[in-house]
């Protein structure tokens, strides 16, 4: 690859009506995001690289939403 760049994004929202995250009372979701700006050398067949990176990209998020709701699911067990 001549150039490889990746970037990560959490957001947390409010899930449904007004966005504003202020209150411990009300149910969010989370979203996590990883965005890839690839540039293939001239020879490297590009439909191959996409292929390889949504695999790996999808099985990264996948680890983190599991490991996040270990960690989670945890947080109760400790009461």
């Amino acid at each position: 690859l001549q150039n490889f760049e990746g970037k990560w994004s959490i957001e947390q929202c409010k899930t449904g009506g007004d966005q504003e995250l202020d209150s411990l009372d009300e149910s969010f979701h989370t979203t996590l995001s990883y965005i890839a700006d690839v540039e293939p050398k001239l020879w490297l067949p590009v439909r191959l690289i996409e292929g390889r990176l949504c695999k790996e990209i999808i099985i990264n998020l996948q680890s983190v939403r599991d490991e996040a709701r270990k960690v989670y699911l945890s947080s109760f067990s400790s009461y």
